[in-house]
C-alpha cells in the first residue's frame, strides 16, 4: 500500500511539475513571480492535486501565437478561455488531446486557418466559441461527435461550405452562431428537429431554400435570424407556433406571398424585420405592431 502511495505522489508531483513548466515556457505570465506555485498565478485554477482544471484569459493581451501554449500538458484541463488576447495564427490540432475539456473559448482573436478536427475528439464540450476570428474552411461533419454541445458559436469568420447535417445529432443543442460567414447551400432539416433550440443565427450567409414547415416544432425558439440572400418561398403559416419568439430577422431574402396572419400568436414577439424581400399584401392585422418595431416590416 505503501509503495502503490508513493508512486501515486510521483506521478501527481511529476504532473504538476510538467504543467507549471509548460505556462512557464508561454512566457504569458511573465510579468507575474512564476517562482511561486502555478495555482497561484492569475488565470489559473487547479485541483486538490495541484493540477490545473482552469484557465482563463490572463488580465493583460498578449498578440502572440496560440502554437505557444503546449496544449497537451493539461491532461485535466475542464476550461479554457483565452478570448479577446489578441492571438495570432492557426488553432494547433493539439487542442484535440484535451478530452476532459466542457468550455472552450477562444472567441474574439485574430486565428485563421482551418477548424482541426481534432476539435470533434472533444466529446465533452458543453459550450464552444471561435466566434469572431478569421477561421476559413467547411465546417467538418464529425462535429455531430459533439454530443453534449449546448452552445455553438461560430459566428464572424470565413467559413464556407454546407452547414453540416450531423449539427442534427446534437440534440442538447439550445443555441447556434454561424453568422456572418461565407456558408452555401440549404439549412439542413436536420435542425428544425432539434427541439432544445432557443437561438438560431444564421444570418448573413449565401444560404439558399425554403424556410420548412417543421420548424413550427422549436417551440421554445427565443431568436431566428435568416437574413441571408437567397431564402425563398413563402413563410410557414406552422411559425405562429413559436410562442416565446421575441426577435425574427428574415429580411434580405426572396421571400413571397403574404406576410402570414399566424404571427399574430406569437406573442412575445418584439423584433420583426421582413424588409427586402417580395412579399406582398397588407400587414395583418392580428400582428401587434404597438409590440414589435413597425420600421422594420
Amino acid at each position: 500500500m505503501w509503495v502503490v502511495a508513493m508512486a501515486v505522489a510521483t506521478a501527481t508531483s511529476s504532473q504538476t511539475w510538467i504543467e507549471g513548466e509548460a505556462l512557464r515556457r508561454s512566457t504569458w505570465w511573465r510579468s507575474y513571480n512564476t517562482t511561486t506555485s502555478h495555482c497561484n498565478w492569475p488565470g489559473i485554477s487547479c485541483n486538490a492535486r495541484g493540477s490545473v482544471t482552469e484557465i482563463w484569459a490572463v488580465p493583460t493581451q498578449v498578440n502572440w501565437l496560440l502554437t505557444q501554449f503546449n496544449f497537451s500538458s493539461f491532461p485535466n484541463l475542464v476550461r479554457l478561455n483565452f478570448s479577446s488576447l489578441g492571438l495570432n495564427g492557426d488553432i494547433p490540432h493539439q487542442i484535440g488531446t484535451l478530452t476532459k475539456l466542457t468550455h472552450l473559448d477562444l472567441s474574439h482573436n485574430f486565428l485563421s486557418g482551418e477548424l482541426p478536427l481534432s476539435l470533434t475528439n472533444l466529446t465533452k464540450l458543453v459550450e464552444l466559441n471561435l466566434g469572431y476570428n478569421h477561421i476559413s474552411s467547411q465546417i467538418p461533419c464529425e462535429i455531430g461527435n459533439l454530443r453534449n454541445l449546448v452552445g455553438l458559436n461560430l459566428d464572424g469568420n470565413c467559413l464556407d461550405g454546407a452547414i453540416p447535417s450531423s449539427l442534427g445529432q446534437l440534440t442538447h443543442l439550445t443555441s447556434v452562431y454561424i453568422g456572418w460567414n461565407q456558408m452555401e447551400g440549404s439549412i439542413p432539416l436536420e435542425i428544425w428537429s432539434l427541439k432544445s433550440l432557443v437561438d438560431i443565427y444564421l444570418d448573413h450567409n449565401i444560404l439558399i431554400g425554403v424556410i420548412p414547415s417543421p420548424m413550427g416544432h422549436l417551440t421554445n425558439l427565443t431568436f431566428l435570424h435568416l437574413a441571408s440572400k437567397k431564402i425563398t418561398r413563402s413563410i410557414p403559416s406552422e411559425i405562429g407556433s413559436l410562442k416565446k419568439l421575441v426577435d425574427l430577422a428574415l429580411d434580405n431574402n426572396k421571400l413571397v406571398g403574404v406576410i402570414p396572419k399566424e404571427l399574430g400568436n406569437c406573442y412575445s414577439l418584439r423584433y420583426l424585420s421582413l424588409k427586402f424581400n417580395r412579399l406582398n399584401g397588407s400587414i395583418p392585422s392580428e400582428i401587434v405592431l404597438g409590440f414589435v418595431e413597425p420600421s422594420f416590416l
